[in-house]
């Protein structure tokens, strides 16, 4: 319902999942998203964006149609959502994670979150590199990618006074569903064989597989 402001009162929501995935830790904004999943469905639809809710994993996210999916070919609307090209660095970490959070799911353990430590990430991706004489440059590289992957809301630092300590987050299973994996694993195994040593090249890019909101110039 409107107020004299003209504000709706899951507004609030709206500018959240533009900004990003909205989670249900944030329980305020998931019970106005899940009240008013309809009208927040409907608005988003009219800029050609479509509204994700994964309830029992608890979060939500925006992805905009193509053209093709919109099937308006009268009409060209412009990306309010654009598609990140990931490096072959993030992605073989996006894969390794997802990996990782597929056998943490199978085990049934108790624990309710997948937490790792930075040094349990830097293990898990050192073993893809070839070239390991230059340590301190290594382990450079690799916090950088642990940094962007942050960056993109697939790992979560957990606190200020755990530093070392990442949750993985499980929207990772809808940026990269099991179907895909083995696509991207053999894009993933060609950049390594061209690759000179080490990570690919900087120029390497895999699938953009993230949506995220456009900058403005």
């Amino acid at each position: 319902m409107l107020d004299e402001t003209g504000l709706e009162a899951y507004s609030p929501v709206l500018v959240k999942l533009l900004g990003g995935p909205l989670y249900s830790e944030d329980r305020q904004s998931w019970e106005l998203l899940i009240t008013n999943r309809h009208f927040i469905e409907v608005f988003f639809s009219k800029l050609g964006i479509g509204l994700f809710i994964q309830e029992a994993d608890g979060y939500a996210y925006l992805c905009q149609y193509s053209d093709e999916e919109l099937a308006l070919e009268q009409y060209k609307i412009p990306r309010l959502i654009r598609r990140m090209p990931l490096t072959y660095e993030v992605t073989l970490m996006l894969v390794l994670l997802r990996d990782r959070l597929q056998q943490f799911e199978i085990s049934r353990t108790q624990e309710e979150r997948l937490v790792m430590t930075r040094d349990e990430l830097r293990e898990m991706v050192t073993l893809f590199f070839r070239e390991k004489a230059d340590e301190v440059k290594m382990l450079g590289n690799i916090d950088a990618v642990i940094q962007k992957t942050a960056d993109l809301g697939f790992l979560r630092l957990l606190s200020s006074k755990q530093k070392n300590l990442y949750e993985v987050m499980r929207i990772i299973k809808s940026r990269l569903p099991a179907e895909e994996l083995e696509h991207i694993r053999e894009k993933l195994a060609g950049f390594y064989k061209t690759a000179d040593s080490g990570f690919s090249s900087e120029n390497a890019q895999s699938d953009e597989i993230f949506p995220r909101p456009a900058e403005t110039e």
